[in-house]
């Protein structure tokens, strides 16, 4: 009878460790969704595209260059200017013409006096200039500034380029790291259940304790490889929500769940052409 248990418990240990050998990944692909928030990879690439700070830079840029445009284009045009002068005499001007003989004969005033009436006095004056010798050099520095703007264009057109990719490259990143963080995980149940079944074995003398010492250093490898993952995955998050302009406020909120990973895996959605 006690052949038997001895017998039964090598095979059960057996199967685990065979069980163990075997890859995780074929029977890990059924996964419950994240609860997190769910971004997809077009939703990436359109807040990046919007949200980016280097890209509002650069857009901000072009978009300077072409106020310049226009504000030396109105160099070109005719400028009126109005002038209005108003005046008017805040004191009154008389002038009396004396009589010689007031002295001599009492009585006698002057002949007669004269007033100048306080009236306002109104002036106007428009003036219009057209530059016609500058023509010639305002074009030449319309050019120029076109110029500008078109490099600052082809510059913007190459950030948005290489943001999409960068957005792709670490949103698939991301998606690989927690496929494998998922795997690591099963692994460490798995070799934490065969630790404790182990362990009894050892307690009973059914197994060798090198082999309980061998499962506890693959359970440790295996802790070590899910911690790893964790702290690569939290950088790629950060990295990723740098690239979408920092709309978290923390980079936990997620990418996908790990069953639409399988659809965007296989059909890889196409990036929007710039």
């Amino acid at each position: 009878m006690g052949s038997k248990t001895v017998h039964s418990s090598r095979n059960y240990l057996a199967a685990l460790f065979l069980l163990l050998a075997t890859p995780l990944a074929g029977w890990c692909q059924q996964i419950t969704p994240s609860s997190a928030e769910v971004l997809s990879l077009d939703q990436a690439i359109s807040l990046a595209l919007q949200n980016n700070r280097s890209l509002k830079n650069s857009r901000l840029n072009v978009e300077k260059d072409e106020d310049e445009i226009q504000s030396i284009r109105t160099s070109r045009l005719p400028s009126t200017h109005f002038y209005a002068l108003v005046s008017q005499d805040m004191v009154k001007h008389e002038i009396d013409l004396t009589n010689p003989v007031t002295g001599i004969f009492p009585g006698i005033g002057p002949f007669f006096t004269f007033s100048t009436p306080s009236r306002p006095t109104a002036v106007f004056a428009a003036q219009v200039l057209q530059p016609i010798s500058q023509q010639y050099r305002i074009g030449l520095a319309i050019n120029a500034v076109k110029l500008a703007r078109d490099e600052e264009q082809q510059k913007l057109r190459s950030e948005e380029q290489s943001l999409v990719n960068n957005v792709k490259k670490t949103y698939y990143g991301i998606l690989q790291s927690e496929s494998a963080l998922e795997n690591v995980r099963d692994e460490v149940k798995s070799y934490r259940e065969l630790d404790r079944v182990t362990g009894e074995y050892v307690l009973q003398q059914v197994v060798l304790k090198s082999d309980h010492l061998q499962v506890q250093t693959r359970l440790a490898k295996a802790e070590y490889e899910a911690l790893d993952l964790t702290n690569r995955l939290s950088t790629q998050k950060e990295q990723l929500n740098k690239l979408l302009g920092e709309i978290y406020s923390r980079t936990s909120a997620s990418v996908l769940s790990l069953r639409q990973q399988s659809l965007s895996m296989t059909s890889r959605p196409r990036a929007v052409g710039h």
